[in-house]
Formats: C-alpha cells, sequence, structure tokens
C-alpha cells in the first residue's frame, strides 16, 4: 500500500475513531468466541478424525480423488463468489475514491486483496494440516506427511485466492472457467489416471496418506504463476464493477447488523438472465403440475444459482452417507446439513413467495396453506431425487448401507421442513429488542443472533439426527416432530 492510499484510508476510518476501551472489549470478544466457539469445534473436529471410521475413509484408495475432485469445486466456488463479491473490496466512497484517482488499482487494493487471500489461505492450509495431524496422530500417515498436508491446503488456498480475483476481475472467464471445473474435476472418479495430469490431481495426490512430494513442485509452480498475475488481474477492475460490488456488500452488511439475514442475502439473489419468453404459467389438466412447471421454468431462469444449488445438496447428500461411519455421524452431519439449507435457498423461491403473502388476499384462488402446498412440490421432488440419486449411487457402488442411504433421503426432508419454517419466519419480533440483564450481562443480542440463525441451526441439528438414524432413531423422529411444530407454529401466527 502506498503512503497516498494509507494516508487517505487514515482520513477515512478518523471518522469513527475507537477508543481504547472499544478496542479492550473487542479483543475481549475474538477472546471469548475464541474459547467458547472455536476451540470446541477445532477439538471435536480432531477428535472426529482421529476416530477409526475417519482414519479407514481418509486412508482408502479413492481419497486422492474425491480430494482432487474437492479442490476442484472449491476453486469453481471461488471462481464464481468473486463475480458477485470479490476480494478486493472497499467500502464504498473510499471505493469511488481511489478508484478514480490517479492511484493505481495495485497500490490502492492491493492490500485489501492480499489480507482476504490470506484469511482463504490460511483457513485451506488449516483445515489440510487439521486432516494431517488426525491421520499422523492415528499413525495412518508418517509425520512428514502433516507438513505436506499444510503446504498442499496453503497451495490450494492460494490458487482459490486468485481465482476468487479472477471472478472479480474477468467474471465472463470466471464463468467459463467454474463450468469448466464442474464438468472436469469429477471426472477423476472416473477415470483415476488423471490424477497426475490436472492441477487438482495434484492436490488430490497430497491429501492422501501416502502424499508424493514430487506433486508439490507442479502445484508450487502454478501458485507462482498465478500470483505473478495478481497486478495484472487487479489493473483490469472497473470503477462500475467496484462500486456495485462495494454497495451491494454493505448493503448486506447493514441487513446483517439488524439481524435481518434473509434480506442480507436477498442482496445477492441472481436475477433472471435466461428463459424470459418461456411461459412460465401453462394450463395442464392437474393443478400441480402447473406449479411444478412454473417453479422449474422460474428456477432454470437463474442457470448459474439452479447449478449452484444442484451441486450443493449433491455434496450434502454425499456426507450425509459417508456420515454414516463410525465416530463421523455428528461432524460431518452438520456440516451437510448446512450444505443442504444453502442447496435448497435456489429452489425455494416459490415457498418463500406464498409464505410472503400468505393472510393477505387471494391472488390465485387459493387459499394459503394450498398455495404453500403447491409450492413446495417442486424442492420436494428436486430433493429426493437429487439426495436419493446420491443415496443409491452410494449404497450400489460405494458399499453403504441401507441406513446411510436412509438417513440421507431423511436429512433433505427435514432440512425441507427448515427451509419451510425459515420462510415463515417473518421479521423480528419487537419484543426480542427488549434487553435480557443477567448476572452474565445482556444477553439479548445472543437471543436476537440466535433467532437470526435458528435456521441454520435447525439445519445443523436435522444432519446430525440424520446421519445417527440408524443407531439412535428417536433422535430423528423428535427432530421432524420439532420441524413440524414449529411450521405449524408459524402458519398459525403468519400475517
Amino acid at each position: 500500500m502506498s503512503t497516498r492510499t494509507a494516508a487517505a484510508l487514515r482520513i477515512w476510518r478518523s471518522r469513527s475513531l475507537r477508543t481504547a476501551g472499544d478496542r479492550a472489549y473487542a479483543g475481549y470478544l475474538a477472546l471469548l468466541v475464541a474459547l467458547v466457539v472455536v476451540f470446541p469445534l477445532v477439538r471435536a473436529a480432531g477428535v472426529a478424525l482421529t476416530s477409526p471410521g475417519a482414519v479407514t475413509i481418509l486412508t482408502a484408495s479413492v481419497t486422492p480423488a474425491h480430494a482432487a475432485v474437492v479442490t476442484a469445486m472449491l476453486w469453481a466456488g471461488a471462481l464464481t463468489l468473486g463475480r458477485v463479491r470479490g476480494p478486493a473490496l472497499r467500502p464504498p466512497f473510499p471505493t469511488r475514491a481511489l478508484a478514480t484517482s490517479d492511484i493505481s488499482r495495485v497500490e490502492a487494493f492491493g492490500g485489501v486483496f492480499v489480507r482476504s487471500g490470506a484469511v482463504l489461505t490460511g483457513a485451506v492450509a488449516g483445515a489440510a494440516g487439521l486432516m494431517g495431524a488426525g491421520l499422523g496422530l492415528s499413525g495412518a500417515a508418517a509425520p512428514g506427511a502433516v507438513t505436506l498436508f499444510v503446504l498442499a491446503g496453503a497451495c490450494v488456498g492460494a490458487t482459490a485466492s486468485v481465482a476468487w480475483l479472477v471472478g472479480q476481475a474477468v467474471p465472463r472467464l470466471a464463468g467459463a472457467l467454474a463450468l469448466a471445473l464442474l464438468t472436469l474435476g469429477p471426472l477423476i472418479l472416473i477415470a483415476p489416471g488423471l490424477l497426475p495430469l490436472t492441477p487438482w490431481g495434484w492436490a488430490g495426490i497430497l491429501l492422501s496418506s501416502t502424499p508424493a512430494p514430487a506433486a508439490l513442485a507442479p502445484l508450487g509452480a502454478l501458485v507462482a504463476l498465478l500470483v505473478a498475475a495478481v497486478p495484472g488481474l487487479l489493473a483490469r477492475l472497473t470503477l462500475e464493477r467496484l462500486s456495485v460490488q462495494a454497495m451491494r456488500w454493505e448493503r448486506a452488511a447493514g441487513e446483517a447488523s439488524i439481524m435481518e439475514l434473509a434480506s442480507a442475502t436477498a442482496v445477492y439473489r441472481a436475477t433472471p438472465s435466461v428463459g424470459r419468453r418461456l411461459r412460465a404459467v401453462r394450463p395442464a389438466a392437474a393443478r400441480w403440475r402447473v406449479f411444478l412447471a412454473r417453479d422449474t421454468v422460474g428456477a432454470a431462469r437463474t442457470p448459474v444459482r439452479l447449478a449452484a444449488g444442484i451441486l450443493t445438496l449433491t455434496a450434502a447428500g454425499g456426507l450425509l452417507a459417508l456420515a454414516a461411519a463410525p465416530g463421523l455421524g455428528a461432524p460431518l452431519g452438520a456440516i451437510a446439513g448446512l450444505l443442504l439449507f444453502a442447496g435448497l435457498g435456489p429452489v425455494t423461491d416459490g415457498v418463500r413467495h406464498a409464505a410472503n403473502i400468505a393472510g393477505d388476499l387471494p391472488l390465485y384462488g387459493l387459499s394459503d396453506g394450498s398455495l404453500l402446498a403447491h409450492h413446495s412440490l417442486f424442492p420436494l421432488v428436486l430433493t429426493l431425487a437429487i439426495v436419493g440419486g446420491v443415496a443409491t449411487a452410494g449404497f450400489v457402488s460405494a458399499g453403504f448401507g441401507i441406513g446411510a442411504a436412509s438417513g440421507t433421503i431423511v436429512g433433505g426432508l427435514l432440512a425441507l421442513l427448515v427451509r419451510i419454517a425459515h420462510a415463515l419466519k417473518g421479521p423480528l419480533p419487537p419484543a426480542l429488542l427488549a434487553p435480557i440483564p443477567t448476572p452474565f450481562g445482556d444477553l439479548g443480542g445472543a437471543v436476537r443472533l440466535l433467532w437470526a440463525v435458528d435456521g441454520i441451526v435447525l439445519c445443523a441439528g436435522a444432519g446430525v439426527a440424520a446421519s445417527i438414524l440408524v443407531t439412535a432413531p428417536v433422535a430423528a423422529i423428535a427432530m421432524g416432530a420439532v420441524m413440524v411444530a414449529i411450521v405449524a407454529h408459524r402458519w398459525r401466527n403468519r400475517r
């Protein structure tokens, strides 16, 4: 960062100076979150990764191919994310001030890109190091393999960081590259011989119980080439693209700060781009066919968003099937539940529409309940088709038990109930704005945060309950009963 850029940002930040007490309180909160949230999660992940089930999966012969596919999906996701929110982003006013000045893009936005890329690279390297440590502690890998895991994770994370910038600087090229990765990445599962021939294959070779150090050289060379291209990518950032992304991010952050996470995510909801001339409403003998066709056409008009939802649902189904392994149920089930919640978002627009107009005058000659039920058909069919297909494929080809297959389907159904409840939630109740004094301080903020993320928490719980369906079926039954009760309560109290 140049002296001029630093001076401009210093003036910008001086408008809201924080006192020493503010900084001390922020440090206290960070320490509290680390002790209460981060450390227990890391410890739980470490315990899960050293379990016999995890060791069996991580040392399987197909693990390098699976790791390669995950790497390709991560890079494709970074390319796609950069199209809507890139790593080289500042608040709207500094963005416009710096972008319209004679300061180069590298000087103006290089520092914030380095910080964003460092966070992403560190997160991926930490996750890879945790996997390597689990294998090392269980005796399934040599101690030196942990170092290779960390280096491989750092290379994968650095590549993802540059891919993130590519999505921001060259969105059309990023879309084509993401599509290529989504298409070519899974081919390794069919042809493992492609592992040493592809960059994601090099990562897969390194992220295995018997990593080959020779694969680190081409992967490191790729990272060096991509890092060398960063100045050129930063120079391609246009004022229009930077301003639009900065304003959308500020609006989303503002919505999130008042616990309106649904409105925050709606800021980034894609607008229809194709199929505008396709008739979404067509007369049919059965009413359910009309709604099924309408929701299908509506989802297809945002093809990238729909494809992302389908891929996320597919990944969630695979994780739920793997979660049936001993010792992996809770962690993988929770992650799968989060993926189910995210994957169902693009296919439940009709459910949200029915929930938004519930209680108003009927627009289509249908009752509120009938409208919600008909709009639930499309996500139900798609969930059963994708998650059920993954479960069947795993049962036939990978040897998953019937419990894993049934747990996968149950998890998808529970996640759909969570999405319906989330759509019916409505705005923040005024009663939650009141303080809740306790000997430990005001818990009102924690309650409001829990209200804001209740859908995410419930979906994580649904994934855990589905992953232990065989050993503890009562948990899935109880989760289903809770979700039905929540949907019924919110339905009775709709506007």
